[in-house]
């Protein structure tokens, strides 16, 4: 098995006994600069002794790692996919050792990171309300989630995304989820729909007002029109936007119908003049959780470990006390 999680792989091969942190190190250097005589210079050993860990090495990993073409010495097909993942393994050992010594309270470090408008609005006045109370010396630079945000997450321009799951086709990344995602069919107060029964038909005889991110099409208002689909079934849509702010206004002085993620739960706003009717009968939208996402190089770094679980027992509380 060669390529993504190699390392994890060759690690539940061996004893966890046999695994010498420092013969990774070394490994690291070798393969860095295919060359024992360097490796040993770098780590001030001998020549001696770093090819005794190299033969080490050879036996852990049942291969030959570095291997003769001509006059120069190059890796194996193992040991090129090994170097590509050594550092951040490597990194994650060290941030590990180093969750002791975090202190959220003397911080002084930046937080980036990209959250869907709707979550932003509803997570973030109290998560920076919590973070300054805890952790005043932490810096946070939020945008909205794009179809980029994954990229730039992986060049390392990107702390966390908060979102959805990536689209279908989007490239994998690993998350947790963050907490559940309440659903609503919201219209203004005296609105037709509120003086008597919904049906499907009534629910559909009104035009719609989509909450819908490009980089999460599926996932916020498209999960209605997949159930509509299904049933060969079609809503009127009239209006696509992430600005949920557009969205409150719209139902107010119109008669579309919202259904998606529940607005009634976005703080601060004074939303008495809107009510939420439920779900059509029938209805039936998946349950669906927003994720958290950290970038591989930092996701077990003692900060972001305490960031993201700083995040979920914020969020946790926050769904807590609406339900």
């Amino acid at each position: 098995m060669i390529g993504k999680n190699i390392i994890e792989y060759y690690m539940k091969r061996v004893e966890l006994s046999r695994i010498n942190l420092n013969q990774l190190v070394a490994l690291q250097v070798l393969l860095t600069t295919c060359s024992v005589s360097q490796a040993a210079k770098q780590l001030f050993v001998t020549q001696s002794a770093m090819s005794k860990t190299l033969a080490n090495l050879r036996e852990l990993f049942d291969d030959t790692l570095l291997m003769r073409v001509g006059t120069k010495m190059q890796l194996t097909p193992l040991a090129s996919n090994l170097s590509k993942e050594l550092p951040q393994l490597l990194q994650s050992i060290e941030d590990f050792v180093d969750l002791r010594s975090f202190d959220p309270s003397t911080a002084d470090i930046e937080l980036r990171l990209a959250v869907l408008s709707y979550l932003g609005q509803q997570l973030m006045p109290e998560f920076l309300a919590r973070l300054q109370r805890a952790a005043p010396g932490i810096r946070v630079i939020s945008e909205g989630v794009t179809d980029n945000s994954w990229r730039r997450m992986d060049q390392g321009e990107l702390d966390m995304i908060i979102a959805f799951p990536p689209r279908i086709g989007a490239r994998p990344t690993a998350g947790e989820a963050l907490g559940p995602v309440p659903f609503a069919t919201l219209v203004k107060k005296g609105h037709p729909l509120t003086r008597s029964e919904m049906t499907m038909d009534s629910f559909l005889s009104f035009p719609h007002v989509r909450y819908l991110v490009p980089a999460m099409t599926r996932y916020t208002g498209g999960l209605v029109d997949e159930w509509l689909a299904a049933q060969n079934l079609r809503r009127k849509v009239v209006y696509d936007t992430p600005d949920v702010g557009s969205i409150v206004e719209i139902i107010r002085r119109t008669d579309c119908v919202y259904s998606g993620v529940d607005l009634m739960q976005l703080p601060g706003s004074n939303l008495s003049d809107i009510v939420n009717i439920g779900m059509p009968p029938g209805l039936v939208v998946p349950e669906l959780k927003f994720w958290l996402y950290m970038a591989p190089d930092r996701r077990y770094s003692a900060e972001m470990q305490w960031l993201s679980d700083f995040l979920k027992a914020t969020y946790a509380d926050m769904i807590g006390a609406e339900g």
